[in-house]
């Protein structure tokens, strides 16, 4: 959703500023590091490695009582 925004925002200045063509350039690097962070936390949630799945299951318990870590991961994931 925050890309979404993001990319209404970032198309609603290039078309005020009359440069619509360079919206792709600016938005595709963006983009590109929201699905790399989201398939980084997907194959952490899906893995299948006990040591893996041990880490994953404290560290999942340790962020789910932390806002300041939840943002942080958040961060990490949108701007990877």
């Amino acid at each position: 959703m925050n890309l979404g925004l993001a990319d209404a925002a970032t198309l609603a200045e290039q078309l005020v500023a009359g440069d619509a063509e360079s919206y792709e350039s600016l938005r595709k690097p963006e983009a590109e590091r929201v699905v790399s962070g989201s398939e980084r936390f997907r194959r952490l949630a899906v893995a299948r490695s006990r040591p893996v799945r041990w880490f994953s299951d404290r560290g999942l318990g340790i962020v789910a009582r932390s806002p300041w870590l939840q943002r942080r991961l958040a961060g990490i994931a949108l701007y990877a």
